[in-house]
């Protein structure tokens, strides 16, 4: 079973490169243990698959990954999340602030996700919506913030969230949780 979690870590190429090299080794040998006879046919075929797998497992470290390249655009950064509270009438509404800079300036939505709820029967009265960012890209290349409104209507819980924000080429931020606390402090 350890040779699986091996497997299972090492990367493609890598996989592709000791192949590679295996198949090329095997398309040498005339004699396996000294009884297994391996045939001029087996050996030829050897050396193409070992060829095959060669180039593909180095080309793999050569080329850039999608979106790692040259002129590829850098994920958002969130340099924080500011709670403030207030009262609309007698409703507690919380509002997030998310703080962040995205260097390429081009990050149009945020995402928000439920992770832990103190009192799940309230799970009910939740509702989520990812929304669109729309601060300038001039101020998102500086410092830009993107506000979240949280209604807790009346419910009385503490809820963790998780906010992820997503540029134009799909890049995403490292998701950074933060609570809410609709318990009326």
């Amino acid at each position: 079973m350890e040779i699986l979690t091996v497997l299972k870590d090492t990367p493609i190429p890598t996989i592709l490169v000791v192949g590679g090299i295996f198949f090329l080794a095997l398309s040498i040998v005339t004699q396996i243990g000294g009884k297994i006879k391996v045939s001029r046919k087996r050996q030829n075929t050897s050396i193409a698959i070992g060829a095959v797998l060669l180039v593909i497992g180095i080309a793999l470290y050569l080329i850039p990954a999608p979106g790692n390249g040259p002129g590829a655009s850098d994920a958002p950064t969130i340099l924080g999340v500011t709670i403030r509270q207030t009262h609309e009438g007698d409703q507690l509404v919380i509002y997030q602030e998310v703080n962040f800079y995205d260097e390429d300036g081009n990050t149009n939505a945020v995402e928000w996700e439920l992770i832990d709820l103190s009192d799940p029967s309230q799970r009910e009265y939740i509702d989520i919506h990812n929304g669109v960012v729309d601060a300038p890209p001039e101020l998102q290349k500086i410092r830009a913030q993107v506000t979240g409104t949280w209604y807790c209507e009346g419910h009385s819980y503490v809820a963790t969230l998780a906010v992820t924000l997503v540029d134009l080429e799909g890049n995403r931020s490292e998701p950074v949780r933060y609570t809410v606390d609709c318990n009326g402090r």
